[in-house]
């Protein structure tokens, strides 16, 4: 197995690592392993490379949430001082919204759409306001066997290892399928926990007694 940089060279190194990688079948449901992988790390990982902004003209009930959101990290009114939204299940915010009149929003939900997720707001505003979102995204699915992202330049066994996964259930190696499962998993997980600590390296932030931070 050589180097894994692309979604090629990644299809060639789980074809060398599968017994039955030379099979016609095999190489038809590849594209589907990789993208069993690829979907199961968009939704599992929450690393900085993950994270994207964006600002959000608040200026109805629902507004549409970015291009390729997953969740929220953060959101906050761009006002002095800051005004953080809390996050609120669908019904809850429903039953806000009836209740106070149009005015500052300061709870938000998310609900889906005919394009996508919306975000909901409480109050409904009265006003526009724009709003700092810092959001969880996933990224596209290889368009090409040039194509790359990120993730698989940093970690290329953390997809060969899911797409291996995928490809033992398949063909119901059912302890193959477990192996490979158990190493995808903690593959994940130690990224997950590498990140949070590699955030944490700066220090923490000290206060000041004006509220600052040092």
């Amino acid at each position: 197995m050589g180097i894994i940089s692309t979604y090629g060279e990644l299809k060639t190194a789980i074809t060398d690592y599968y017994p039955r990688g030379g099979l016609a079948a095999f190489q038809s449901n590849l594209p589907t392993f990789v993208r069993a992988a690829h979907d199961e790390i968009m939704r599992s990982l929450r690393i900085p490379l993950l994270q994207a902004s964006a600002d959000l003209t608040i200026n109805a009930e629902r507004i549409a949430a970015p291009s390729g959101f997953r969740a929220v990290a953060r959101l906050h009114l761009d006002n002095n001082p800051r005004d953080p939204l809390s996050p609120t299940s669908v019904e809850n915010r429903m039953l806000l919204a009836g209740q106070y009149e149009a005015g500052t929003p300061r709870w938000f939900a998310i609900e889906g759409g005919d394009a996508g997720e919306m975000l909901a707001f409480a109050p409904v505003p009265a006003a526009t306001q724009t709003g700092k979102l810092l959001y969880w995204r996933s990224i596209d699915f290889f368009a090409n066997d040039a194509a790359t992202n990120l993730i698989l330049t940093r970690w290329p066994f953390l997809y060969l290892r899911g797409a291996l996964a995928e490809a033992y259930r398949f063909d119901q190696f059912d302890t193959e399928a477990t192996t490979q499962e158990a190493l995808f998993r903690d593959l994940l997980a130690s990224i997950d926990a590498d990140s949070r600590s590699d955030a944490l390296m700066g220090g923490v932030a000290l206060p000041r007694a004006s509220g600052g931070v040092v």
